[in-house]
C-alpha cells in the first residue's frame, strides 16, 4: 500500500519525485506509541465491511446500471482489492447510494443507513490517477432527487498513488444549499470532469476526528526543509506516498484533521485515518529525489474489527412454511413448486418454463458456479404497458393450507435476470402480492429494486420483514390495502411473486422463496448465537435488547472469545414475552464495533404453537 498525498493548504499534499542527497547523520524519529488505534470507519461500523475494494457492492449499484446518472465508467473491474476504471466526461461513483422515495426501503442506501456528517467529517481515500484531475464530493440531505444536490470545492488529484485526506467541513462547499453536517442520505465521489483517464482505488475511509490518534515525526541532520513520505513496504520502489513537502527544519506542522498545537520541530499527522497496516515515515531534503531516511521504526495502524450474526439468521429462523407446512420448501428444484403462474411466453413462441442450471455470481461478485435455478420467459407487454410475469407458489394449495402471518413474515428471495444492466426505469422492480382468505382483491407492495450487471448472471438476494410497512409499503394503487395480517377469515390463502416489470420477452430466473418465522428462545431453555469475524483475537460481548439503540440501554447475555465464534445460552431468563433485538460488541484490544443481527428474536416463556393452517372443507 503506498499512502498519503494532500495538496492545498492544510488540506492534502501532492508528491513529486527530485535529485539525490547526502543522508550521513540524518535521522528520522518517529513519537508517540507505535500502535495505532484506528479511527471510527462509517463503513465498517455501519455495513461490518469497509471500502476496501474486495467486494463489487463497496461501491453503489449505480455503478452497473444504466439509469441516470450513469457511472461515465468503462473497463471496470475489482481485482486483488484494488478497483479499475477508465472514466469518461463525468465519471462517478456512490459512496453511499440513494434510496429511492417510491420504492421498498431496502439495502444499504442511505435512507437506512444515513451519514452523520457532524461525527463523520474526515475522509481518506488511495487513488492511483493516469493524470492530474480535479475531484469532488456530492452529497445530498434525503435522496439524489431532494433539490439538496451539494458539491464540495476542488480535491486536486496528481498522477499515480496518492493518499489524500481531507477534512471535508474544513473543504467546504462550491455548490448546492447544503454544507457537510447533519445527516447525509446520498454520497458520491466525482474522480475527474470532461478527461479520459485510468483510475485505481485501493481504499476509502470516512472517519471522525480524533487527535489522540494523531502522531508526530521529528528528524534531525537536515540543513534545510525536508519532504516527507509515508511508506509501507519498508524497501524503495516507487511506493512510496508524499506526507508533506518543503516542511521547514523548526517547522511544527500538522496535516488535515490533526491540528495539534505544540512546541519544538516535527509534524503532526493522523494516522488513524490510514487504512489497516505497518507505515514509515521517510524523510528527504526538499526538492529532491534521492535516497529517503528512514526510522528504525513503523506505525502499526490496527483494524477495527467486523463481525456478522450467522445465527440469528438474515432468513428468520428454520421455521419456513412451505416446508414446515406444505411438506416442499419452495427451492424451484421442480416446476411443481410453483402452483400458477401468469404473463409468461409459452411455446410454440417461447420455450417453457424449465428447472436448469445456470452460471451465477452473488452481487458482492463471489462466483457460485452452477445453480439449479427455476428460468422462464415474459410474455412482452401491450404497447404502453409494463411486463407483468407472475408466480404463485401458493395457489391452489392455499385453499387447504394458509399462511399464519403472524407467525411467517421473514421473506427471503433469489432471483434476477441474466446478462443485463440494472434499469429501474425499464423493469429492475419486483413485487409481492397476497390475498386475505375470504377476500376477493391481492394486496400488491410498492416497488423492490433488484440488481442485475452486463455479462453475468446475478443472483440477487432480497430479504424484507412483510409485516413492515415503513420499509415495505403497499402500493397506493393496489387493489387491496390490507397489510400482511389475517384478515376476515383468518390467514393468507393466495401469495405470489412478479419478477419484473420489463416490457419485452425477457428471461428470468428464481432460485428459490422462503417465507419463515423469527427465532424463538424459551425461557429456562438454551440458545447458541454464532458468529463470523474478520479476526480471531479478542471477545464477543452479547446483549438482548428492546430496540435497535444500545445506548438507551441493553442487558448483558454473556461474552466468548471471538474465535470460538459461538456462545450457548444457558438457562434463558424469564422476561415478558416478545421481541426482542441481539446485540453483538466485538473488541480486540485496541478498537470496538457493535452491531444488531437483521432480526428481532421471541424470548419468554412460549405457549403451545398453534397450528396455521386452517382446513376448509367445500
Amino acid at each position: 500500500m503506498k499512502k498519503y498525498s494532500l495538496a492545498a493548504p492544510a488540506l492534502f499534499v501532492c508528491a513529486f519525485l527530485c535529485t539525490s542527497v547526502d543522508l550521513l547523520a540524518q535521522t528520522v524519529t518517529l513519537g508517540g506509541s507505535a500502535s495505532v488505534a484506528s479511527a471510527e470507519d462509517f463503513a465498517a461500523r455501519t455495513f461490518q465491511d469497509p471500502w476496501d475494494m474486495n467486494e463489487r457492492t463497496d461501491f453503489g449499484w449505480f455503478l452497473n446500471g444504466s439509469d441516470n446518472p450513469l457511472p461515465e465508467l468503462s473497463n471496470v473491474s475489482f481485482a486483488s482489492g484494488i478497483f479499475s476504471a477508465t472514466t469518461a466526461v463525468s465519471p462517478n461513483v456512490f459512496l453511499l447510494e440513494t434510496g429511492n422515495p417510491y420504492a421498498a426501503r431496502l439495502g444499504k442506501t442511505g435512507a437506512n443507513y444515513p451519514i452523520d456528517a457532524d461525527f463523520y467529517r474526515f475522509l481518506a481515500i488511495r487513488v492511483n490517477m493516469s493524470g492530474p484531475s480535479q475531484s469532488v464530493l456530492t452529497w445530498n440531505r434525503d435522496n439524489l432527487w431532494d433539490l439538496t444536490d451539494s458539491s464540495s470545492n476542488i480535491i486536486n488529484l496528481t498522477a499515480g498513488w496518492r493518499t489524500y485526506l481531507v477534512d471535508l467541513q474544513a473543504l467546504g462547499k462550491q455548490t448546492g444549499p447544503i454544507s457537510w453536517g447533519g445527516l447525509i442520505r446520498s454520497l458520491r465521489f466525482h474522480p475527474s470532469y470532461n478527461t479520459t483517464l485510468n483510475i485505481q482505488i485501493d481504499w476509502i475511509r470516512l472517519v471522525n476526528i480524533d487527535t489522540n490518534l494523531c502522531r508526530k515525526a521529528t528528524w534531525t541532520g537536515f540543513s534545510g526543509a525536508i519532504d516527507l513520505y509515508l511508506d509501507t513496504d519498508t524497501t524503495t520502489n516507487g511506493n512510496e506516498t508524499v506526507l508533506a513537502k518543503n516542511i521547514s527544519s523548526a517547522a511544527n506542522g500538522n496535516s488535515a484533521g490533526c491540528l495539534v498545537s505544540g512546541s519544538g520541530a516535527g509534524y503532526n499527522f493522523y494516522a488513524g485515518a490510514l487504512a489497516p497496516g505497518s507505515y514509515q515515515v521517510l524523510a528527504r531534503a526538499a526538492g529532491t529525489s534521492g535516497a529517503f531516511t528512514r526510522p528504525g521504526t513503523a506505525y502499526l495502524v490496527n483494524a477495527t474489527p467486523t463481525m456478522s450474526f450467522t445465527l440469528p439468521s438474515d432468513e428468520g429462523s428454520a421455521d419456513d412454511f412451505a416446508t414446515a407446512q406444505l411438506g416442499n420448501a419452495w427451492d424451484m428444484n421442480a416446476l411443481s413448486d410453483v402452483d400458477d403462474y401468469f404473463g409468461l411466453c409459452l411455446p410454440p413462441s417461447c420455450a417453457p418454463p424449465s428447472i436448469t442450471p445456470i452460471v451465477a455470481e452473488t452481487p458482492a461478485g463471489t462466483s457460485l458456479g452452477s445453480v439449479s435455478v427455476f428460468s422462464a420467459i415474459s410474455a412482452p407487454a401491450q404497447p404502453g404497458l409494463v411486463g407483468d410475469p407472475i408466480l404463485q407458489p401458493l395457489s391452489s394449495r392455499g385453499d387447504a393450507t394458509r399462511i399464519d402471518p403472524l407467525r411467517y413474515r421473514i421473506l427471503t428471495v433469489e432471483f434476477g435476470i441474466p446478462n443485463a444492466a440494472r434499469n429501474v426505469n425499464n423493469g429492475s422492480i419486483a413485487r409481492i402480492a397476497w390475498r386475505a382468505a375470504g377476500g376477493i382483491n391481492y394486496t400488491v407492495t410498492d416497488d423492490i429494486i433488484f440488481n442485475s450487471r452486463l455479462g453475468v448472471s446475478v443472483l440477487d438476494k432480497v430479504s424484507l420483514d412483510m409485516s413492515d410497512r415503513a420499509v415495505l409499503p403497499i402500493e397506493a394503487s393496489s387493489p387491496s390495502q390490507l397489510g400482511w395480517v389475517p384478515g376476515g377469515m383468518g390467514g393468507i390463502d393466495r401469495f405470489r411473486f412478479d419478477p419484473h416489470e420489463y416490457s419485452g420477452a425477457v428471461t428470468f430466473f428464481l432460485k428459490r422463496i422462503k417465507l419463515a418465522a423469527l427465532e424463538r428462545l424459551n425461557s429456562g431453555g438454551t440458545y447458541t448465537f454464532q458468529w463470523t469475524a474478520s479476526e480471531s483475537n479478542g471477545t464477543v460481548n452479547l446483549y438482548y435488547d428492546t430496540d435497535r439503540n444500545p445506548t438507551s440501554g441493553t442487558t448483558p447475555i454473556g461474552s466468548a472469545p471471538t474465535s470460538a465464534g459461538s456462545f450457548v445460552w444457558n438457562n434463558i431468563p424469564v422476561v415478558p414475552l416478545g421481541e426482542y433485538y441481539i446485540y453483538a460488541v466485538i473488541t480486540d484490544g485496541q478498537n470496538g464495533n457493535g452491531t444488531y443481527a437483521r432480526w428481532p428474536v421471541l424470548i419468554g416463556q412460549q405457549p403451545p404453537i398453534a397450528p396455521p393452517n386452517v382446513r376448509i372443507v367445500h
